[in-house]
Protein backbone atom coordinates (compact mmCIF):
# COMPACT_ATOMS: atom_id res chain seq x y z
CA UNK A 1 0.00 0.00 0.00
CA UNK A 2 1.18 3.82 -0.70
CA UNK A 3 2.81 5.15 2.28
CA UNK A 4 1.86 8.90 0.79
CA UNK A 5 -1.57 8.16 0.98
CA UNK A 6 -3.35 11.46 2.36
CA UNK A 7 -4.43 10.80 5.99
CA UNK A 8 -7.96 12.42 5.43
CA UNK A 9 -8.37 9.47 2.38
CA UNK A 10 -7.48 6.41 5.16
CA UNK A 11 -9.81 4.63 7.52
CA UNK A 12 -9.18 6.40 10.77
CA UNK A 13 -10.21 3.91 13.85
CA UNK A 14 -9.01 6.15 16.53
CA UNK A 15 -12.42 6.98 17.25
CA UNK A 16 -13.47 3.58 17.41
CA UNK A 17 -13.76 1.82 20.39
CA UNK A 18 -11.91 -1.95 21.01
CA UNK A 19 -15.88 -3.31 21.87
CA UNK A 20 -17.16 -1.53 18.79
CA UNK A 21 -14.12 -3.11 16.15
CA UNK A 22 -14.45 -6.70 17.88
CA UNK A 23 -18.42 -6.45 19.03
CA UNK A 24 -20.02 -5.06 15.60
CA UNK A 25 -18.95 -8.46 13.62
CA UNK A 26 -19.78 -10.38 16.33
CA UNK A 27 -23.20 -9.16 16.73
CA UNK A 28 -23.90 -9.33 12.97
CA UNK A 29 -23.11 -12.84 12.95
CA UNK A 30 -25.40 -13.90 15.30
CA UNK A 31 -28.21 -11.75 13.99
CA UNK A 32 -27.04 -13.57 10.42
CA UNK A 33 -27.62 -16.81 12.38
CA UNK A 34 -30.50 -16.38 13.69
CA UNK A 35 -32.17 -15.30 10.59
CA UNK A 36 -30.86 -18.51 8.80
CA UNK A 37 -32.52 -20.31 11.61
CA UNK A 38 -35.87 -18.29 11.20
CA UNK A 39 -35.67 -19.30 7.51
CA UNK A 40 -34.67 -22.49 7.71
CA UNK A 41 -37.71 -23.39 10.26
CA UNK A 42 -40.33 -21.58 7.81
CA UNK A 43 -38.73 -23.68 4.99
CA UNK A 44 -39.32 -27.27 7.10
CA UNK A 45 -42.92 -25.67 8.29
CA UNK A 46 -43.99 -24.55 4.83
CA UNK A 47 -42.88 -27.66 2.67
CA UNK A 48 -42.48 -30.55 5.99
CA UNK A 49 -45.95 -30.08 7.60
CA UNK A 50 -48.99 -29.74 6.75
CA UNK A 51 -51.53 -27.01 8.68
CA UNK A 52 -54.51 -28.84 10.62
CA UNK A 53 -57.95 -27.23 11.02
CA UNK A 54 -58.93 -23.82 10.29
CA UNK A 55 -56.66 -20.86 12.14
CA UNK A 56 -59.35 -18.23 11.29
CA UNK A 57 -59.77 -17.87 15.09
CA UNK A 58 -56.69 -16.89 16.31
CA UNK A 59 -56.22 -14.49 13.16
CA UNK A 60 -52.88 -15.92 12.30
CA UNK A 61 -50.70 -15.35 9.61
CA UNK A 62 -49.93 -18.00 7.19
CA UNK A 63 -46.36 -16.16 6.67
CA UNK A 64 -45.54 -16.90 10.36
CA UNK A 65 -45.58 -20.11 12.21
CA UNK A 66 -48.31 -19.81 15.11
CA UNK A 67 -47.88 -21.76 18.26
CA UNK A 68 -51.41 -22.45 18.78
CA UNK A 69 -52.02 -24.13 14.92
CA UNK A 70 -51.81 -28.35 14.68
CA UNK A 71 -49.47 -29.24 12.14
CA UNK A 72 -49.44 -32.64 10.79
CA UNK A 73 -45.99 -33.72 8.90
CA UNK A 74 -46.54 -34.54 5.00
CA UNK A 75 -45.92 -38.10 4.72
CA UNK A 76 -44.71 -40.09 0.93
CA UNK A 77 -45.38 -43.22 0.13
CA UNK A 78 -42.05 -45.06 -0.50
CA UNK A 79 -41.29 -48.38 -0.98
CA UNK A 80 -37.42 -49.91 -0.83
CA UNK A 81 -37.05 -52.97 -3.26
CA UNK A 82 -33.50 -54.17 -1.76
CA UNK A 83 -32.83 -53.80 1.59
CA UNK A 84 -28.90 -54.68 1.56
CA UNK A 85 -26.09 -53.46 -1.15
CA UNK A 86 -24.66 -56.63 -2.93
CA UNK A 87 -20.94 -55.46 -4.01
CA UNK A 88 -20.32 -56.53 -7.48
CA UNK A 89 -17.97 -59.35 -8.80
CA UNK A 90 -16.26 -56.91 -11.34
CA UNK A 91 -13.91 -54.47 -9.53
CA UNK A 92 -15.47 -50.61 -9.97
Amino acid sequence: MASNVPREFTPSFESLSMEDIIGAPLVATAQANSEMAREQVQFLMDFCFAKQGNDEASGADDEVVSATSNYKPVMVQMEVTRSDIVPSPEPG
